[in-house]
């Protein structure tokens, strides 16, 4: 095996692998075919490789951007060892997820169809009852998979020569876990008097319950927020998405490189995705339509990932078109899913007047600001799921720290499944801060409406083609701005929840 021969068939592998979960996906599929494609590349997951990829980084010490590229093709051939270790369970755990069902009023609804019914359910006996049926499944069908999973990951990651997932992923990816969960755990102190208001206040406006009667169904049936359906007209979704990005100069096809699947469709994943199957020819956004904001906001955070995907330069390396920091196809999503936040792009696209609405200024602020607390609390929660021994108590651990960042009451048995693969928290979070700083460049460049500009869509075209050559840090340094920090979210979030 060679450098260049291991990068070819990567590329070939994750192609095949991101079609097959497109399709599973998307409910075009029952099943993921992992062991054909596994057995297909059977080289590029030998252990091997590590001291292939660890000899060339030595060899080309002079040489910085080639050790880059390798350390990051070293990181995800780390991650592609365990992902074809953990095959099986993971198929396991998908096929209960996928063909697992719940008997809700004497009938079986698919457990990937629970979530939606949840948000649907206006009666809080009933929203209780399926989240507690629910909550038995992942107790019954997927945690003991998990449990397996997770033992299973971590003797792998040992067998690396690391002495947790930590290690690990500040060694290989250049982020300090810690770092980020301390700027996380400041904003929850610094935002607990404002939230706990806030919350308050919503708690008793639409369910007429206190903070200590708050369940976490509560949370999310409140925060569909139903009354504002009427602002997200579902059939003008896609005229009103093109229309402004038109206006920027930019194709939201990119040529038809996109394809959009946002219809229903049984066993069709309740959670958006998108998948780049071959970057930048052939990208996939899928969305489970529920209507309103969600549907907006969700399409928007998929479309700033498939832009990105799309317009991608050909000729960029394949860890740079793949791989790299996440932070920032994360950062580019959430600047187009945040518009649903920016008083100018509702007023201009929408038609929503900040005057007129400012409820669902407040509503969506607040949304904002619970996301964060969740996050904090997951970073933490995955912080000290890593570096514990055992998984003896951690749903315990898990209970009490969310429960503490969103003031609701969280289940215990969410304790596996609510958590991000090889701390990809902390690329959301990361994200966050990218996101904030990238408006701020765009609103100086190119004036509050950036939106609708022409010079605006030259230079998101511009930074997309890098792909994930530069870290968020870099990229923020190349544009200006010096440090990713939380204080930008914070001062937005204040402005509107305090006034």
């Amino acid at each position: 095996m060679t450098i260049k021969k291991l990068r070819e068939q990567s590329e070939n592998f994750n192609q095949e692998i991101s079609k097959e979960f497109y399709l599973q996906g998307a409910g075009l599929k029952n099943e993921i075919d992992l062991d054909a494609i596994y057995s297909k590349y059977p080289d590029i997951h030998k252990k091997e490789n590590i001291d292939l990829i660890q000899k060339e980084i030595e060899h080309n010490e002079g040489n910085p951007s080639e050790q880059k590229k390798l350390t990051i093709l070293l990181e995800n051939l780390y991650n592609e060892i365990m992902g074809f270790e953990l095959s099986d369970l993971a198929m396991q755990e998908l096929a209960a997820e996928t063909n697992g069902s719940i008997e809700i009023d004497n009938k079986k609804v698919p457990f990937r169809s629970v979530m939606g019914e949840i948000l649907r359910t206006h009666e809080r006996e009933r929203r209780n009852e399926i989240e507690l049926k629910k909550d038995e499944f992942l107790d019954k069908e997927i945690n003991p998979i998990a449990r397996q999973m997770n033992r299973k990951e971590s003797g792998l990651i040992k067998g690396f020569g690391f002495k947790n997932k930590i290690e690990m992923f500040q060694k290989l990816s250049g982020i300090d876990l810690y770092k980020v969960n301390s700027q996380m755990q400041d904003f929850l102190a610094k935002t607990e008097d404002m939230y706990i208001d806030t919350l308050s206040f919503f708690a008793k406006k639409k369910l007429g319950l206190s903070i200590e009667q708050l369940k976490r169904h509560d949370l999310m049936y409140m925060n569909r927020s139903q009354e504002f359906d009427k602002y997200f007209p579902k059939s003008q979704m896609m005229e009103k998405m093109s229309g402004f990005v038109s206006k920027m100069g930019i194709d939201i096809t990119a040529n038809n490189k996109i394809s959009f699947d946002i219809e229903s469709r049984e066993n069709k994943s309740p959670r958006a995705f998108c998948s780049p199957v071959r970057i930048p020819h052939e990208v996939y956004l899928v969305l489970s339509p529920r209507g309103g904001k969600d549907d907006y906001t969700t399409f928007l955070h998929e479309l700033g990932h498939a832009l990105h995907f799309a317009n991608i330069n050909t000729n960029m390396g394949f860890e740079y078109k793949w791989f790299g920091d996440n932070s920032v196809t994360e950062g580019f999503a959430m600047n187009l899913d945040h518009l649903t936040l920016n008083p100018l792009w509702m007023k201009k696209v929408l038609d929503v007047d900040f005057e007129k609405n400012r409820d669902y200024f407040i509503q969506r602020n607040f949304d904002e600001l619970m996301m964060l607390r969740r996050y904090a609390g997951k970073i933490d929660y995955e912080i000290k799921l890593a570096e514990s021994e055992t998984l003896d108590g951690m749903d315990e651990v898990y209970q009490k720290t969310l429960t503490e960042a969103n003031k609701i009451q969280y289940s215990k048995e969410t304790y596996l499944q609510d958590v991000d693969g090889y701390f990809y928290t902390a690329r959301y979070i990361r994200a966050w801060m990218f996101q904030e700083n990238l408006n701020e460049v765009l609103r100086n460049k190119f004036n509050e409406d950036w939106f609708v500009n022409p010079e605006a869509g030259k230079f998101l075209l511009d930074i997309y083609s890098y792909g994930q050559k530069y870290s968020a840090d870099e990229l923020m340094k190349m544009l200006g701005n010096e440090n990713l920090s939380v204080e930008p979210l914070y001062k937005n979030i204040s402005k509107v929840l305090t006034n």
